[in-house]
């Protein structure tokens, strides 16, 4: 026989909310299905806006950090012209989780990542990226409307290339739960709790 009790109960619901709170739908940004290297990323490419990131193919690049970049396919984005790249048109509804950054011409490139809600800064976070290899961030920034990422620094290793330019490929954001879900999940809590003050202990058979 088995009791399944107030604590059983609690545990239940707990584990039902925290499956709800935690980001869904999450989509991985690969820019494997765009077509021409070198192009500017258009703005509504999966629903967001692109400043100064252009598609990277890296057999059509020079031997740099270029050619490490893609983490996963066949393409990846770059920074152009050594000036900030940007990410938009996100919503107070999704999150932006991570992202592949990889330095095109610098070791030990310097990426500062801004993120907004309008004008507002609300989010700032600095790392640091070789040519060899990508470099998973993790940011789990919620509440932004636009990213910003700003290369500087580092020193050249390929000679007679440098450059403040870098690549990200893998770009995960992730769906969170709506105001009206929270409200469905604060109504179920309560619910549980009335349904504790007065259940009985009841017994199932195993």
């Amino acid at each position: 026989m088995m009791t399944i009790g107030r604590n059983g109960m609690v545990a239940a619901a707990l584990a039902t909310a925290l499956t709800m709170a935690a980001p869904a739908g999450a989509t991985v940004i690969g820019f494997d299905d765009l077509s021409a290297s070198d192009d500017p990323i258009a703005d509504g490419y999966a629903g967001l806006q692109w400043r100064n990131l252009y598609v990277l193919d890296p057999s059509t690049a020079p031997v740099s950090g270029y050619t490490n970049a893609v983490v996963d396919g066949r393409q990846a984005a770059y920074s152009g012209f050594d000036d900030a790249a940007e990410i938009g048109g996100l919503s107070d509804g999704y999150v932006l989780q991570s992202g592949w950054f990889t330095a095109a011409f610098n070791d030990g490139l310097t990426i500062t990542a801004k993120g907004y809600k309008g004008d507002e800064l609300i989010h700032e976070l600095s790392f640091v990226v070789d040519t060899n290899a990508p470099t998973l961030q993790t940011f789990d920034w919620r509440g932004v409307t636009r990213v910003s990422f700003a290369g500087a620094g580092g020193k050249d290793r390929f000679f007679d290339m440098s450059g403040t330019n870098f690549a990200v490929d893998a770009v995960q954001v992730a769906a969170v739960p709506e105001p009206a879900t929270w409200a469905m999940m604060v109504l179920g809590f309560a619910a549980v709790a009335t349904a504790l003050r007065r259940q009985r202990r009841r017994v199932m058979p195993a």
